[in-house]
């Protein structure tokens, strides 16, 4: 192997760092990350409302509404903080029947919005808005279910359902919770349930592989032969069911 060769080899991985960098930073006109985010934190502006079954803020609507407030609050946009703050000021007055209930981890996770309020404007009625939607996901309603009782008794929200996303969607109530009170309960619950829910995805994911080597055990047997009548007939009733 020539040294020309091994010192371009060694070259590569540099010219590839520089280009990434650089595609980090020479955006064409109109489509820097400060001008993206812009056009889409005024859209938001003249939206409506995205309704939970037709009734509550709902999540979508939140995810968007808190990505325009951080941008402006990163860009230091105050006109942008202000119409974002009179657009929700409504949800306090003739809008307040908009106001999520706290019954659903879809719901609950509305909370983290008034909560990211608060720790731009520092206006106590956001936090007061916001922190009993933390607080329920560790209070049993009265109509808990029992498989929600189950999972508070071991120590989770009674929110839990194990779903991926929801390892944002209740982490993200208690975080901002955390950071408003320095409370560490908030995080140390939040951490627990993280926990769990990735312990439940590994443990999903490594059922998987086991069921995909037994169909290729059980395949290559069928190849070779070495089914039984049994086998043969159960994996044919499988394969018609899978075609279904």
């Amino acid at each position: 192997m020539s040294k020309k060769f091994l010192i371009l080899l060694f070259l590569i991985p540099f010219q590839l760092m520089f280009a990434q960098k650089s595609l980090l930073k020479d955006f064409p006109e109109g489509y820097t990350p400060e001008e993206i985010g812009k056009r889409i934190a005024y859209r938001f502006l003249t939206e409506k409302h995205a309704l939970h079954v037709g009734k509550w803020i709902g999540y979508p609507e939140t995810f968007y509404w808190s990505g325009a407030l951080r941008y402006a609050d990163g860009a230091k946009d105050k006109e942008l903080i202000q119409r974002l703050q009179e657009k929700f000021d409504f949800l306090f007055t003739e809008e307040k029947i908009l106001q999520p209930i706290m019954n659903h981890v879809d719901l609950n996770m509305f909370g983290s919005l008034p909560l990211e309020f608060y720790l731009v404007t520092k206006d106590l009625k956001y936090r007061y808005l916001g922190l009993p939607y933390a607080d329920s996901q560790w209070e049993l309603p009265r109509n808990v279910k029992p498989h929600e009782k189950e999972w508070a008794e071991k120590g989770y929200s009674w929110q839990t359902r194990l779903w991926i996303d929801d390892m944002y969607m209740i982490t993200i109530v208690q975080t901002r919770a955390y950071k408003v009170t320095k409370d560490k309960k908030y995080i140390d619950l939040r951490s627990h349930l993280t926990q769990t829910t990735q312990s439940a995805q590994d443990a999903l994911s490594i059922a998987k592989t086991q069921l995909k080597e037994a169909k290729d055990k059980r395949e290559l047997l069928r190849k070779t032969g070495q089914l039984n009548a049994k086998e043969e007939a159960e994996r044919i009733r499988e394969s018609k069911f899978q075609k279904a």
